[in-house]
């Protein structure tokens, strides 16, 4: 079988490898890979899919290169600030292999131009920074059947996984996170700052799946999630199921997809929020307003009335709780049930509260728990047993949050308030650690 293109002694040391050879070679050379995003994950992501040899790789992103660009984002020089990133990032990656070919997308991704976009390349690597193009291309991946590797960094964390979207059930970002988060739950590098070696790694770590994936070799992160932890060395992988209820939020075909505004549906370009960190929009903060057919508004009513007069101090009054601090917690407490199971039981000392949204992988362990997801807070908080609390979500952002606001909404109580240093992905990787895993 001939090349698709000229090898020479490129690719000879991967040539080498047992399991890879000449017909994965050929494979990455007959493939076609869109990256969405010519920044911190997408540069690193680039520079090693052209190394590696794919035959045609598209860059779409309408952004221009700017200095604060330059710790992170290692395609680009001092002398590319001002110029378009697809352009600069095209001219540096032939320098490099000539033979690969380069697509420029200098453009922004939306519900009109995605499909025909995405339509002609096997897969699409995530490295976009802001919900609602995230939200975009997982519906869009996920109705043309078409893998999905997603990469996300947080400050010191970053996590990866490969969104197959073959079967019923693959799981898909939905599964993870069925609902856009909030505006204030989730800061994007701008506000939160980031380490620029992370998206570094987990730029390769996405650039590996994809290889992976279309070279047929190793086990991609296919129902799984590997997080990292960039201060610790920590890494985990952790097995994700399909929930079948994520998957009303997703539209139903190509029209439906057209007609959503995810701008509107993720809460950026709202005025008063800051693009890119991934709010709700406009009927969901209504929703979270009390604003409802079934008698939110006057629940509602009654949780701003408390918030507002339980004052600022109050509000704020809650512990931060590490895992092996929650661990001697839960080892006082005898209660009877199942671990890692829901309870409707209200005779607890100390109650765990989940406040995820319903389907967010993944599943707790070691503890039972309730669940009143973040977005019917507000409406649903007088159902909570009195008494202390441990509130988690998946990394500690939310909880905060949701501790704040019962603090306020439950008044002057004795009663003590935890909140899950790192949430759950903490809690599960501490688990792994004692366990030996």
């Amino acid at each position: 079988m001939k090349p698709k293109k000229p090898i020479g002694d490129r690719y000879i040391r991967q040539l080498m490898l047992d399991g890879f050879g000449w017909e994965a070679q050929q494979k990455l050379a007959k493939s076609r890979i869109l990256v969405a995003g010519a920044g911190g994950l997408g540069c690193p992501s680039l520079l090693y899919l052209a190394a590696a040899g794919v035959g045609t790789i598209g860059i779409v992103d309408f952004d221009l290169v700017q200095g604060s660009n330059l710790h992170r984002q290692i395609l680009f020089t001092e002398e590319d600030i001002g110029k378009p990133k697809v352009e600069q990032a095209i001219r540096h990656l032939q320098e490099r292999n000539s033979e690969v070919e380069f697509i420029p997308y200098q453009q922004m991704l939306s519900p009109d131009n995605c499909f025909d976009l995405l339509g002609s390349f096997d897969i699409v690597l995530d490295g976009t920074d802001n919900f609602s193009t995230r939200y975009l291309l997982n519906d869009a991946c996920y109705l043309l059947r078409k893998p999905l590797v997603m990469g996300a960094i947080s400050q010191f964390e970053g996590q990866v996984s490969l969104f197959r979207n073959k079967i019923d059930t693959d799981v898909n970002y939905r599964d993870l996170f069925p609902n856009p988060p909030r505006t204030d739950q989730i800061r994007n590098c701008a506000e939160a700052g980031v380490l620029g070696v992370l998206p570094g790694l987990i730029g390769m770590q996405m650039a590996n799946e994809a290889i992976k994936f279309i070279a047929g070799i190793g086990a991609p992160l296919v129902n799984r999630l590997f997080t990292y932890n960039a201060l610790s060395n920590q890494s985990d992988i952790f097995e994700l199921s399909a929930n079948p209820d994520s998957r009303r939020g997703i539209p139903a075909d190509r029209a439906a997809l057209e007609k959503t505004d995810y701008v509107v549906l993720c809460g950026e370009g709202i005025a008063g929020q800051n693009p890119g960190e991934g709010g709700k929009g406009d009927k969901a903060d209504k929703a979270d307003r009390g604003d409802r057919a079934d008698g939110g508004d006057k629940a509602g009513g009654r949780a701003r009335q408390k918030i507002e007069s339980a004052g600022p101090e109050k509000a704020d009054d809650f512990i931060d709780i590490e895992p092996p601090e929650l661990e001697k917690l839960l080892q006082k407490l005898n209660t009877g049930v199942p671990k890692g199971t829901k309870t409707n039981r209200t005779d607890q000392p100390v109650t765990l509260l989940d406040v995820r949204e319903w389907g967010e992988e993944p599943e707790p362990k070691g503890f039972e728990y309730i669940q009143v997801p973040m977005s019917e807070l507000t409406t649903r908080w007088e159902e909570i047993p009195e008494g202390d609390l441990v509130i988690f979500c998946q990394s500690g952002i939310r909880s905060k949050h949701a501790a704040r606001l019962l603090n306020g909404l439950r008044g002057d109580t004795d009663t003590t308030i935890y909140n899950l240093s790192g949430g759950i992905l903490n809690w599960l990787r501490y688990q792994n650690t004692e366990n030996g895993s």
